[in-house]
């Protein structure tokens, strides 16, 4: 009788321990589910953004616009885009500011190269990449940078999107 009785405390005990286990278990998954849907919500929110001031821009003290380097507007890009759901496209014209008349030459020269690259970096994208603020943003910056690759005279000191559509 005496040996029952020790026999079902110790399987008592057991059961307690693996009580605390599953609990403990249960508890880390939950805490990692929540870590993880905080990180997402704060991943996915806008984020103010640094806009770098550089010419053209107004000047907040002085009121006064800063000059422009010279421009070359590019026709009008339409440009199917990567969705998973349905079909999607960008159309999209662009104005590329530069730092002086001889890298205006070269870009004028190089539109083939120019627009191919563009085409390209267009079509790599996702709807959700090109829909919100920040993806527009990053847009502009990788063609800035794509078309500054392309020319030796000068640089891309801006890109700005003068017609956007994406549907």
């Amino acid at each position: 009788m005496f040996e029952n009785k020790e026999h079902n405390g110790s399987g008592q005990a057991r059961s307690g321990s693996y009580r605390t286990i599953v609990f403990l278990t249960l508890l880390i998954l939950v805490l990692g589910v929540i870590a993880y849907l905080g990180a997402q919500f704060w991943l996915t929110q806008p984020r103010p953004m640094t806009v770098p001031r550089g010419e053209g821009a107004v000047s907040a003290r002085s009121g006064q616009q800063k000059d422009m380097g010279p421009t070359v507007d590019l026709s009008e890009f339409l440009v199917n885009i990567i969705s998973e759901d349905n079909s999607h496209y960008l159309r999209a014209s662009m104005t590329i500011e530069l730092s002086n008349a001889a890298a205006q030459e070269e870009l004028i020269r190089r539109m083939p190269q120019v627009r191919d690259a563009i085409l390209l970096l267009i079509s790599n994208k996702t709807f959700e990449e090109l829909y919100d603020l920040q993806g527009k943003m990053q847009l502009k910056a990788e063609i800035r940078l794509a078309v500054d690759d392309l020319i030796s005279a000068g640089e891309v000191t801006s890109v700005y999107l003068t017609d956007f559509i994406v549907q």
